[in-house]
């Protein structure tokens, strides 16, 4: 028997509002310079959980942003107050995932990356736990 399992989420302002169903497949820290940008934090939490246990309610604004790699990606934000909520889901293994910004949970406690990409640029100051799994770019990238 599996159980029961819901998060729910969403913006600042409450005008884009999401539940995910399903545990998340995995949870990642990105230390990249971009992520420590656009979060005015050390790294960028996310949530990846299958596309089909997402459900948003709310028409999120597209803002469209050009990756390392030169592959241009949607972020969806609230049109409102401008809270970036995830990203247009990747095809991961044949399967499409969504990866959710950590902090729009409404419960953020449970979020935990076991994953951590981008070290090479992490802050100096930052302790990462013993047992992380780290890689120093984007895994699958040439330098990890």
């Amino acid at each position: 028997m599996t159980e029961s399992f819901e998060q729910r989420g969403g913006c600042h302002c409450g005008a884009l509002r999401y539940t995910v169903t399903m545990p998340p497949l995995w949870m990642h820290a990105c230390h990249c310079t971009d992520c420590q940008r656009h979060t005015t934090s050390a790294f960028g939490l996310v949530v990846a959980v299958p596309e089909t246990r997402f459900y948003l309610t709310g028409t999120p604004k597209f803002v469209q942003r050009v990756l390392g790699s030169g592959k241009i990606r949607q972020r969806w934000t609230c049109p409102a107050c401008g809270t970036w909520i995830c990203d247009d889901p990747v095809v991961i293994d044949g399967d499409d995932v969504r990866y959710i910004r950590g902090g729009t949970f409404d419960d953020t406690s449970w979020v935990r990356p076991q994953l951590h990409f981008w070290i090479r640029n992490k802050q100096p100051w930052l302790v990462l736990p013993n047992d992380a799994t780290v890689h120093p770019t984007q895994p699958g990238h040439s330098g990890d």
